[in-house]
């Protein structure tokens, strides 16, 4: 088996900085009144900090920033088109569609290196 460092050396440093962020996106979003967007916010930044890290031995191609730069935007514009309450109890009922974000980003980033890849 091959070994990954970026994927098989998680520190706990990064994981505890990563519920950080998180934590404190949605603070921000609730100190401003907006506990639903704050949710997709975090939600948000939750998918696209980690298909970086899973996916950060493409850290050397352009590509790889440009696709994490407009997933960011696409992200961002879902957030700011967002104006509905989450009326879901419980709210963990909502991981599986931030789980499918994730693995949607997954499946494009892969999609893309495959055709990036092709042209070399």
């Amino acid at each position: 088996m091959e070994y990954r460092d970026d994927i098989d050396n998680i520190t706990t440093r990064w994981k505890i900085g990563y519920v950080i962020i998180c934590v404190a996106i949605w603070g921000v979003f609730i100190f401003f009144s907006q506990q639903s967007r704050g949710l997709v916010a975090a939600g948000s930044f939750a998918s696209i900090a980690l298909t970086a890290r899973v996916r950060w031995n493409l850290r050397n191609f352009s590509w790889f920033w440009w696709f994490l730069a407009l997933a960011t935007v696409l992200h961002i514009v879902a957030v700011g088109v967002f104006s509905g309450k989450i009326d879901v109890h419980p709210t963990i009922a909502l991981a599986p569609l931030g789980i499918a974000d994730y693995f949607a980003l997954l499946y494009l980033l892969a999609a893309l290196e495959r055709k990036m890849r092709s042209r070399e």
